[in-house]
């Protein structure tokens, strides 16, 4: 969830989305979880928050589909984010 949300909000930083509507599209109720939000946001390009997205895709169709155990997958997961 926090990569999906994470991800929505660079795009939205990219395009101009003001702060307040940021806040309201992902729903976020808290002031300090947006700022949590829109710090992470900016760390990363949205290049490479997609990636994040489709490793964390790729490790759930794995373990839902038996081709990795949870823990193995997971650690393959980890070892790819950090990678990068």
């Amino acid at each position: 969830r926090q990569v999906r949300m994470v991800t929505l909000a660079r795009d939205m930083i990219g395009r101009g989305v003001s702060q307040s509507e940021i806040q309201s599209r992902l729903g976020i109720k808290h002031d300090f979880v947006l700022r949590k939000t829109l710090i992470q946001a900016r760390r990363h390009t949205i290049g490479r928050l997609k990636e994040s997205y489709r490793l964390l895709l790729e490790a759930d169709i794995a373990m839902k589909t038996s081709r990795l155990e949870p823990d193995l997958a997971l650690s393959v997961l980890v070892e790819s984010l950090a990678c990068r």
